[in-house]
């Protein structure tokens, strides 16, 4: 019996609907994935040289195309500009394009929270681009949202408690990282609540809190000595160090502090012999540690 036209394809409906669905996918695969893969390549480059040049012999951020686009690696493009505008906070980096860097990263943040009020990540990420760069109420503003969205995320309390120590409000800043200490084990809630303590001359309560470490790598971590020798604890400073030395984990610039603290203590010699030995470990220190040497000397 002869089908009707309608009762079932026939096989030029077949064809043509299998052509139609080849050209879909081609379609589909073009701008799914080959678009795609052209951005995360102009994101590789954009990331190699993130200066190119711009119309009437000015310079731009290769960057700024990237995140402009509507594709799906659109957000890491956003989140290695974000961290541009942190590398760019070193000094030797020209001044206006630090500033244009921070715009650009500052601006995109912006426009996605707005369409995505309660992305955590990204006011997280703004919060701590804003407190890099002295906007610290906006970051403030941000850090609370944040806490408000998650408020058992240890590295919000963490990174607002840098601000605060930063803008020398030290109660503050011991509140969010006992904080965040309290919330999870991980070494750095310890290392940092340490650290405001040491900022709060609790000397004592601080030793307390590192005692876990004792033994271990975590004991002479940077921030503690830094915190130390910033709060004019020079015996500490030589005790940490030289524990740092002992395990064999001390750098060149590790010298230099334990010179500098050999200094304010009054071991002149010492700290003579420590730049030496900072200079012999690291032949680039050299040029610093030899003007070092000179100042003793004069």
């Amino acid at each position: 019996k002869k089908k009707k036209r309608g009762d079932e394809w026939e096989v030029g409906d077949l064809a043509l609907v299998v052509g139609l669905v080849a050209v879909s996918i081609g379609a589909m695969v073009y701008f799914v994935n080959i678009r795609n893969i052209n951005a995360n390549l102009d994101l590789i480059s954009a990331l190699r040289t993130p200066v190119v040049p711009g119309p009437n012999k000015t310079s731009q951020l290769a960057l700024e195309g990237v995140v402009a686009r509507p594709l799906f690696g659109r957000s890491e493009a956003r989140e290695q500009l974000g961290q541009l505008a942190f590398q760019a906070l070193d000094p030797r980096a020209d001044a206006g394009l630090r500033n244009k860097i921070y715009d650009l990263a500052a601006k995109n943040f912006e426009d996605e929270i707005a369409r995505d009020p309660d992305n955590l990540r990204y006011r997280s990420f703004l919060g701590s681009l804003y407190s890099r760069y002295g906007k610290y109420p906006e970051a403030e503003a941000q850090f609370a949202a944040a806490r408000a969205l998650s408020p058992k995320r240890q590295a919000v309390y963490l990174e607002e408690g840098t601000m605060f120590l930063s803008t020398g409000n030290v109660d503050a800043a011991t509140q969010a990282f006992k904080t965040a200490h309290d919330l999870g084990a991980q070494p750095d809630g310890r290392i940092y609540y340490a650290v405001a303590l040491i900022y709060g001359k609790h000397f004592d309560e601080a030793e307390n809190l590192l005692a876990p470490f004792r033994g271990t790598p975590a004991a002479f971590d940077a921030r503690i000595i830094n915190a130390y020798g910033t709060n004019k604890q020079f015996d500490k400073v030589v005790e940490l160090v030289n524990e740092k030395i002992a395990e064999g984990q001390a750098t060149g610039r590790d010298y230099f502090s334990l010179a500098g603290a050999y200094l304010e203590l009054g071991e002149k010699q010492k700290a003579q012999e420590m730049i030496q030995k900072a200079i012999d470990l690291d032949p680039s220190l050299k040029d610093q540690g030899t003007q070092f040497l000179e100042q003793l000397k004069g």
